[in-house]
């Protein structure tokens, strides 16, 4: 079996897929557009590039969604966590919390 075919593995891999599903947890992330979500990882010390792979891998695995809205020609890509995904970052801030 691949490792990246199981859920699991896919995630554990996510270099900053603990850090990032957990911010959209938080409240000051909750309005934030991909562009204003990217500035908040990179002051985190996740780079652009990490976080489009952490993008696409949580959407594979069904933690997250987008929501794209445009204004005129303006693009505003709005990410989400999905049921699921809100039990899977509860459960990465329980561990965040108890760590700290």
């Amino acid at each position: 079996m691949n490792p990246s075919s199981n859920p699991f593995n896919a995630f554990d891999e996510l270099k900053a897929g603990l850090r990032f599903i957990s911010t959209l947890l938080e409240e000051e992330a909750a309005d934030l557009d991909r562009k204003g979500l990217i500035e908040h990882m990179k002051s985190q010390g996740v780079s652009q590039n990490q976080v489009y792979k952490t993008i696409k891998t949580l959407k594979e695995l069904c933690l997250i969604e987008e929501t794209e809205i445009k204004r005129g020609n303006v693009k505003s890509v709005y990410t989400m966590l999905t049921p699921k995904g809100k039990q899977v970052a509860e459960l990465v801030q329980k561990i965040k919390q108890t760590l700290t």
